[in-house]
């Protein structure tokens, strides 16, 4: 699965994490950096089951102190 966005207005070098929520907490499950346009790009390579749902958001950071966040979203797996 591919999760990927861009940060406006386009930032190269930011730190992006993804993160999912986990009894009831954010935990990072990835982090990348922006492209010089601001984009970015997840692959989820783990398997899971059909009917799964998982929270996830993005957060943004630049020099270690977050400056955005996605809204969070779920994610449910299908057959």
């Amino acid at each position: 699965m591919k999760f990927k966005g861009r940060v406006v207005p386009a930032v190269g070098g930011l730190v992006v994490q993804r993160q999912m929520k986990v009894d009831g907490a954010w935990t990072l499950k990835a982090s990348t950096t922006t492209k010089p346009n601001g984009r970015y790009r997840f692959t989820i390579k783990k398997a899971v089951p059909a009917g799964a749902q998982y929270e996830y958001r993005v957060v943004v950071l630049q020099n270690g102190t977050e400056i955005a966040a996605s809204p969070s979203g779920i994610i449910s797996i299908r057959k």
